[in-house]
């Protein structure tokens, strides 16, 4: 390997990894809001709250995150 392609791919890197971890915070998010809905809905919540918990919940993790 030459030292430009290795000059390249350690450029590269940081950028991979925060794109990973941007990745993995956004999947974990969404698991968390799917758990949290699903209890309320077995807790016997309405429908129409859920939708609107649900919609609030996903405009505060675009706004927030």
């Amino acid at each position: 390997m030459t030292t430009k392609k290795l000059f390249w791919l350690l450029m590269a890197l940081p950028f991979v990894l925060i794109a990973g971890w941007f990745a993995k915070n956004t999947w974990e998010t969404q698991q968390v809001r799917t758990v949290m809905i699903n209890q309320l809905r077995a807790n016997g919540y309405p429908q129409a709250e859920l939708t609107h918990i649900s919609k609030v919940t996903r405009q505060q993790d675009f706004f927030y995150h």
